[in-house]
């Protein structure tokens, strides 16, 4: 006979900021609230990945990092990002990352990421709002 583990799920809230963006109208909010739950995107030497959740308002309703790594890149897998999002009900997410080098400009890499992360929400009924890579709070592009 195989033994099959039973699972409890939870969700932890880490922590709580506190942002005046109520609503996610483009990505100037997306970069607000990402700006103030970081410190300043501009002080980061290495890539990271951070998503907002928002509900069918487009209120932020959690916020995620997702992923870091290194000065040059950073691994994005639809998986990760969509697991954390069903665990908070979210219809819509905005995904950012930032770029340390000071260039904003998107990769191909950038773009095939979007590409796949925007189709895999689909699927499961999540909405890719808007990809974003920072160089700054200042200096951002979207795809």
């Amino acid at each position: 006979m195989k033994e099959v583990s039973v699972y409890e799920l939870r969700l932890h809230t880490k922590d709580a900021i506190f942002t005046p963006i109520d609503h996610v109208g483009g990505p100037e909010d997306a970069i607000e609230i990402i700006d103030g739950f970081v410190g300043s995107l501009k002080s980061l030497p290495e890539e990271h990945v951070w998503v907002i959740g928002l509900d069918i308002r487009n209120h932020p309703i959690g916020i995620f990092e997702v992923s870091h790594g290194t000065t040059t890149c950073v691994p994005i897998t639809p998986r990760d990002i969509l697991k954390r999002l069903l665990l908070i009900n979210a219809v819509g997410f905005v995904c950012i990352h930032n770029h340390p080098s000071g260039d904003a400009k998107p990769s191909k890499e950038d773009y095939e990421s979007k590409d796949r992360l925007s189709k895999s929400g689909d699927v499961i009924g999540i909405q890719l709002f808007d990809f974003i890579m920072a160089a700054s709070r200042d200096d951002w592009r979207s795809i």
